[in-house]
Formats: structure tokens, C-alpha cells, sequence
């Protein structure tokens, strides 16, 4: 019975410290469960995105988020906008997030600018690098920073990225949204919490190194 309740225990801590903290570096939605995984557009929309089968790089079984937009430019459905505010929240300064990797195919015949606005205590703020994926893209691997440098506008950044609240795939270019010149239809895949390839290509120096000096102590000894 002892034990039981020790595992219950620590069962609901790991509970709770997942909620506490949301954002975790490496965590990923890759929509094969079939669900949209917490990502949603405001209604009414009618072009709300969808969990499409078998869409993916890898064919059969492999799910992808469809987004879609109207060739309007007011309304419901005008901007390909979704959002998520269930595990993309939290604290990204801490959790070591600085940057979002994606795999997009863009089967519009318009281009679309892919970026973030992020939503949290400092505000909203927006993504300055312009992205753009071709109209009849095929599928590209994005990466989007989300260092303060590359977000706007700067005084309510790192409060931010200290407490978000909403994250939100947009069409962005520059740090403004803007609407498309025309319907957009695209699929996205893989969105993946990550450091930025400088930070990432810093860890695997300071491993490099470590592992190095483990090896030298090793060949003293």
C-alpha cells in the first residue's frame, strides 16, 4: 500500500510540474493521433483547419494540420491563423525555447509567409524574419527564431517569453500580418520546439569537449 502511494505521488507531481512549467525543449506535434493537438482558429471560420490522413512525407499513416484561408479579405477565414494555448504556454526563457521548426507544404498558388505571434504576459508580440514558401511549394522545413532580437515590438519581449499564454501560426512578414493576396491551403507537420542551430551547434561543442576531457582523465589514469 506503501508503495502504491508513493507511485501515486509521484505520478501527480510529474503532473503538476508539466503543467507548471507547459513548454518543453524538443516536444513536437506530429498530428498522428488524429486530433488537431490543441491547435484552433477563432469561430466562425468557414475553412477551420483540419487533421488530414496519409498527407504527410511518409504516406500512409502519416497525419498532417491543414490551414486554410478565403480569398476574402475581411472577415471569418480570411487570415490562415491558427493557435495554440495548451502546451505551447509557458516559459520558454527557462525551458531553453528559442526557436520552431516546422515542415510546411504550401499547395496554395499564392505565397504564404509563415510566422509566430506569441501572446503572454508582456503582450503580443511578433516575428521580424520574412519567411516566404513559394506558391506549390512541396514540402520545406522552416525555422523560425524566437530570440527577443527577432521579436516585436521589444518592451514587453522577455515578459513575454517568460509567461506565454497563446502561441499563433500567422501569415507574417517583417513583424506585421498581413492578409494573402488570395486563398491559401497549406500543411504543416513536425512542429517542433527547438534551440536555435547556433545554441544547438554551442551544446554539442560543450559535449565534445567534455567528452574529450572524460577521455583524457581516462587515458591519465
Amino acid at each position: 500500500m506503501r508503495q502504491f502511494a508513493i507511485i501515486v505521488f509521484f505520478t501527480a507531481f510529474a503532473a503538476c510540474a508539466t503543467q507548471a512549467f507547459g513548454i518543453t525543449l524538443g516536444q513536437s506535434d506530429d498530428f498522428n493521433d488524429t486530433t488537431l493537438q490543441g491547435w484552433a482558429s477563432g469561430a466562425p471560420n468557414p475553412v477551420p483547419p483540419v487533421n488530414v490522413q496519409d498527407a504527410g512525407q511518409l504516406g500512409i499513416g502519416d497525419h498532417v494540420l491543414h490551414v486554410q484561408s478565403t480569398s476574402a479579405f475581411s472577415g471569418a477565414g480570411s487570415l490562415p491563423t491558427v493557435f495554440n494555448s495548451a502546451q505551447w504556454t509557458g516559459d520558454y526563457l527557462a525551458a531553453g525555447v528559442n526557436a520552431i521548426t516546422f515542415d510546411v507544404n504550401n499547395l496554395s498558388n499564392v505565397a504564404i509567409n509563415p510566422g509566430f505571434e506569441v501572446q503572454g504576459a508582456g503582450g503580443s508580440v511578433f516575428t521580424l524574419s520574412l519567411i516566404t514558401v513559394p506558391a506549390n511549394s512541396g514540402w520545406q522545413t522552416i525555422t523560425i527564431s524566437l530570440a527577443p532580437g527577432n521579436l516585436a515590438p521589444p518592451p514587453g519581449v522577455l515578459a513575454t517569453l517568460g509567461n506565454v499564454t497563446e502561441l499563433r501560426l500567422r501569415n507574417i512578414a517583417g513583424g506585421t500580418v498581413i492578409i494573402p493576396a488570395d486563398a491559401t491551403t497549406a500543411y504543416y507537420d513536425n512542429i517542433t520546439a527547438v534551440p536555435e542551430p547556433a545554441s544547438l551547434a554551442l551544446l554539442g561543442l560543450s559535449a565534445c569537449a567534455l567528452i574529450r576531457r572524460r577521455l583524457s582523465v581516462g587515458h591519465i589514469s
